[in-house]
């Protein structure tokens, strides 16, 4: 299996953020017994929530993608959190599927000379040409998974309704 990486937003100042807080917010107010109850797994929270959001890309590509771990970078100023994943062959097979059959391949390849092109403040660290070449396989699956997360951000909050937040926060 090869590992890549998920660029799914991360848990800071995000779409993701605002839900489980909100939902954070509504478990405090919880009157138990007269008393305010704090919240405080938040780490354990966003595990599970990146293995849901693994899972449902998994659902929605058709592939079974394994979750690793959740990257979290001690400063949030250079980067946010990632989800580091393992792949196969056939899910590389089956991401390059869902991406041909839902129109995503001029996406990817405007993606892709993003990330390939060097401007101010920002060194590319790959050529446009490089990203395709077997041994950046990983590289390329990135870019392939950066074009669906950014296609499906609505049907993640479909799939992911508060219910499921407010479920992941009851188990703690």
């Amino acid at each position: 299996m090869k590992t890549t990486i998920l660029n799914f937003g991360g848990f800071y100042y995000s779409l993701h953020s605002n839900l489980i807080d909100s939902m954070v917010e509504m478990y405090e107010q919880t009157d138990n017994e007269n008393e305010n109850i704090e919240f405080d797994h938040y780490n354990e929270l966003y595990i599970e929530y990146s293995k849901n959001y693994v899972d449902f890309l998994n659902e929605l590509i058709g592939c079974n993608l394994k979750f690793t771990e959740l990257i979290s970078p001690q400063y949030y100023n250079y980067s946010t959190d990632k989800i580091e994943c393992k792949y196969t062959k056939k899910d590389f097979n089956a991401i390059k599927k869902y991406i041909k059959l839902n129109n995503l391949q001029n996406e990817v390849e405007k993606h892709i000379k993003n990330i390939t092109t060097s401007k101010s403040g920002f060194i590319a660290f790959y050529d446009y040409n490089e990203v395709f070449l077997p041994e950046n396989e990983s590289i390329l699956i990135q870019c392939y998974l950066d074009v669906i997360i950014q296609n499906n951000t609505e049907n993640w909050i479909n799939y992911y309704d508060m219910q499921n937040v407010y479920e992941l926060i009851y188990n703690y």
